[in-house]
């Protein structure tokens, strides 16, 4: 790292920055781990445990995904079922209180007529 000193040791230069704060660090302060360069223990049990709880979250998030999909049937079913009753609602207001006699009964007539059939 051109320039740049290691904050616990400044005449010896950086070989890289911590991954979670940033700081330069020498080869001696420097903690490598698979997941990256580390200026001590803190910063390293940090990173791990930001680690894990991304892991954790993104487990979560696939648990309440599938359950969704589970019920997202059901929802489907319930919500057909809830259109359903409305249009029976609107119906029934429509033929009792809105619908002229004369087209009621043409409605019967025709209706007997398709069932004798």
């Amino acid at each position: 790292m051109a320039g740049s000193m290691c904050l616990r040791h400044q005449e010896r230069p950086a070989v890289g920055r911590c991954k979670l704060c940033l700081k330069p660090v020498c080869e001696e302060c420097k903690i490598e781990t698979a997941d990256g360069i580390f200026c001590g223990e803190e910063c390293k049990g940090k990173s791990e445990a930001q680690k894990e709880k991304a892991i954790q979250t993104h487990i979560q998030v696939q648990l309440d995904t599938q359950k969704q999909q589970r019920l997202s049937p059901v929802k489907n079913f319930l919500s057909f079922l809830m259109l359903l009753a409305g249009l029976g609602v609107v119906g029934a207001i429509v033929w009792f209180f809105l619908l002229p006699q004369e087209i009621k009964i043409q409605i019967q007539l025709l209706l007997n007529n398709l069932l004798k059939k």
